[in-house]
């Protein structure tokens, strides 16, 4: 079993959300823990003496909101984090944020250590405060907004998440044109999900969902390439690159980011950890009890995989990864399928495919199939 090398370290640094979106999947949202400096240090160290951070990653604060945590906090969990890493290696601090809470010193901080920032906005104010709300049930748009004003006036790129749900998969013009107007550099849509305390989704059904997603995405990249692509869409660019460059009929296994053992690494705000999904270390079921391996003050992290409960996981995610080999399609373009979505849908890793894979890898690739096939019959008429 290959380890590692580690690609993406998370770090839960408080549960706590100052907003309450009606599909968040996190369950402790009111929880005001903060990590301690000492489980950052310790994770680093032995992250490093256990050789598992072999080159450059990516280090992303991500759980509850993190920016209800001060500046000073990163500014010295960031210095605990160098102390411990070795001068060839690079290392991308990254934090993904409601916006609710930008200011200034936030900005001066992330333009200080070359941060990445991703902003979470659905759309316009009339899709976005439909579920972007907060605990008092009022809209969060126009905060949103004023974060993304100063974000351009720092001159920082511009980057956000939006989560698409039924009802705002009829408006893809409406959403291309609010993101070009504002100005964003790139855009990642993700699919509203059965995930975690979220067990109902807006996209119940599973063939009109699928066809919805493809039809809004086929609109949506059009409308952006007619455009001149004004900003990069990571699902037109994933799907172009795995049709480009996947395999149709992959031979063995290729461990993704998400499956692939400490290739990602969640640490909790208590210091424990878990490995595959982030989403994951929260969950609970009677077959695995959770997904948390160790805790960083007292476990190793190889040491863990030996563990009757990591082998239990992984041998039900590697049979879980035939399944998709053997009777999906897609295996090859998508490998393998992400083990929170079968989790959540199947409550096993064992499983194929799940509404997951059809809205978030099938739908984009769909869509820019019919895109491709369209554009060879306005060349060849009557082919």
């Amino acid at each position: 079993m290959e380890i590692g090398p580690l690609e993406l370290l998370i770090f839960q640094g408080t549960p706590f959300c100052n907003i309450d979106c009606n599909y968040c999947y996190l369950p402790d949202r009111l929880n005001r823990t903060k990590m301690s400096l000492d489980i950052v240090r310790e994770a680093a160290r032995k992250l490093v003496a256990e050789e598992i951070i072999r080159e450059d990653f990516t280090v992303l604060w991500h759980a509850g909101e993190p920016l209800v945590l001060p500046v000073e906090y990163y500014q010295q969990a960031i210095t605990a984090i160098r102390k411990e890493m070795p001068g060839h290696l690079g290392v991308t601090y990254s934090f993904q944020t409601n916006g609710m809470l930008l200011n200034d010193d936030w900005y001066r901080f992330f333009l200080q250590h070359n941060t990445e920032l991703g902003i979470s906005i659905d759309g316009p104010e009339f899709i976005h405060d439909r579920n972007r709300i907060t605990r008092s049930g009022k809209g969060t748009f126009k905060k949103v907004i004023s974060a993304i004003e100063l974000v351009k006036s720092y001159g920082m790129p511009l980057h956000v998440i939006s989560v698409l749900t039924d009802f705002s998969c009829d408006y893809p013009v409406e959403l291309h044109n609010f993101y070009k107007e504002i100005g964003v550099d790139s855009v990642c849509i993700n699919i509203e999900e059965i995930e975690g305390v979220n067990t109902v989704s807006s996209f119940s059904d599973k063939e009109s969902s699928k066809q919805r997603v493809v039809q809004f995405l086929r609109k949506f990249f059009d409308l952006n390439l007619a455009d001149g692509e004004p900003f990069e869409i990571r699902e037109f660019n994933w799907a172009k690159n795995s049709v480009l460059h996947g395999e149709w009929e992959a031979p063995g296994y290729n461990f993704t980011q998400m499956t692939g053992p400490f290739k990602t690494i969640t640490i909790g705000t208590n210091g424990d950890f878990s490995t595959f999904s982030p989403e994951l270390i929260s969950q609970h079921s009677d077959r695995y009890g959770d997904f948390i391996f160790g805790n960083v003050m007292h476990d190793s992290f190889t040491a863990s995989l030996k563990s009757e409960k990591f082998l239990r996981v992984f041998t039900d995610l590697v049979n879980g990864i035939d399944q998709c080999k053997n009777h999906c399609s897609y295996y090859g373009l998508c490998p393998g399928g992400i083990p929170s979505g079968k989790f959540s849908e199947h409550k096993t890793l064992d499983a194929n495919e799940t509404q997951f894979c059809r809205l978030t890898f099938q739908a984009p690739i769909d869509a820019l199939l019919q895109m491709v096939e369209e554009a060879e019959e306005n060349v060849l008429p009557g082919r």
